[in-house]
């Protein structure tokens, strides 16, 4: 039988439907690998290591004139599948461990994008300054209290903690490794003050909130949370009271790898929850605040001068 000019052929048919569905396919796995936030988190990267190449070749005099492209992620952590932040990216989950590793990947990326400490994309300034990034919102949907570690509404930091220090990031370190430049998680833990030994904790999250992940970074000169022979002296960061330790206000308490932040809440048993940890640039003379889990009612305690992310 002779087909008529304009007909399709049974083999036409098949191959044009062949290349609709791989074409669905692909479109598929671009939005099921997030090809769109990857490409957000280059921009980003790409944006610091430009301003950090400019203030090394400008003298530190012209960081500012590049902005840095880099926005805040949204994501929703859930079991169900169900979200109420509509515009959030949803990462499903269905053990502790799965929930960890997405808290841990969104640390590490921001890190990462911010050149992990190795680069200044600040300069010098006239004052003191903390530069804060947020990287990533993150909360939690009501489902994730199916699993059972988290039925009691909260996570424990301690326990998050724990497993960066016994998780690889890769094959030649653990995420702790990575973020905090120690595996020595006791010793992170572990804070002096006026030569007395006091026990801290990361504290707990309440599920029922949303939390930053932010790290920041401070100016090269008079540096905000630089180290100086132990202690780290702030800028107005936390106003801290412990009962029969002599505490001068606004402080940074040294530990292995780095420095805490010591919030105004003192935990049980007298131990002290730490906020955030910072740690020396490398190759550069800044400090930096590793990536942390924060609550937006406590970011002012950071004290950062200005937000280097979009919203």
């Amino acid at each position: 039988m002779r087909f008529r000019r304009g007909e399709l052929s049974t083999q036409q048919i098949v191959v044009l439907i062949i290349v609709i569905l791989s074409f669905a396919v692909i479109i598929f796995f671009f939005f099921r690998l997030d090809l769109g936030g990857e490409s957000e988190k280059q921009v980003c990267h790409d944006s610091v290591m430009r301003r950090a190449s400019l203030i090394k070749t400008s003298g530190d005099t012209l960081g500012d004139a590049i902005s840095l492209s880099c926005k805040r992620d949204y994501v929703c952590i859930t079991k169900s599948g169900d979200c109420d932040l509509l515009d959030a990216r949803k990462e499903r989950v269905e053990t502790k461990n799965e929930t960890y590793k997405i808290l841990a990947e969104e640390m590490t990326s921001c890190w990462w994008m911010f050149g992990e400490g190795r680069v200044d994309y600040i300069g010098k300034t006239e004052s003191k300054e903390n530069r804060c990034s947020v990287c990533s919102q993150i909360s939690f949907d009501e489902s994730i209290k199916d699993i059972p570690e988290f039925s009691s509404g909260t996570l424990d930091k301690d326990d998050f903690y724990e497993y960066l220090a016994n998780t690889e990031y890769s094959s030649k370190e653990t995420y702790l490794r990575y973020l905090f430049r120690t595996s020595d998680l006791e010793s992170l833990k572990k804070v002096s003050v006026e030569g007395q030994i006091i026990e801290g904790s990361f504290g707990k999250l309440n599920l029922d909130e949303q939390y930053f992940i932010s790290m920041g970074i401070t100016t090269e000169i008079n540096s905000g949370w630089k180290i100086v022979q132990g202690l780290a002296v702030g800028l107005g960061v936390i106003s801290l009271a412990i009962p029969g330790v002599n505490v001068a206000t606004s402080v940074l308490i040294f530990g292995v790898g780095g420095a805490a932040f010591i919030t105004e809440k003192i935990l049980e048993d007298q131990k002290v929850e730490i906020g955030a940890i910072v740690v020396e640039g490398e190759g550069v003379q800044n400090s930096f605040m590793a990536p942390t889990i924060v609550a937006p009612s406590n970011y002012s305690s950071l004290n950062c001068k200005s937000i280097e992310t979009l919203s």
